[in-house]
């Protein structure tokens, strides 16, 4: 009697083997992509709004180094900036 049953054959995926296909990592590429497309420009107006925000601190204190020179030179009279 002959064994009827098939030989095994060699480089076959088994169906639970381990990885991704193409198709999943695709998918993950696009899911990332759309998230960057949503949150790109929320996070360049807030560093925007940050630099402005800097800015106005930088002035005010600009303006108290200038009102306490005035004070300590013991002059009514600001200097005048150039």
């Amino acid at each position: 009697m002959h064994n009827l049953t098939p030989a095994p054959r060699k480089n076959v995926r088994p169906r639970h083997a381990a990885g991704f296909t193409l198709v999943e990592i695709m998918i993950v590429v696009l899911v990332i992509g759309v998230l960057l497309n949503i949150a790109l420009p929320s996070l360049v107006s807030a560093r925007d709004r940050s630099q402005a925000r800097s800015c106005v601190k930088n002035m005010n204190d600009f303006m108290v180094a200038k009102e306490q020179y005035a004070m300590t030179a013991k002059s009514r009279r600001t200097p005048r900036l150039r």
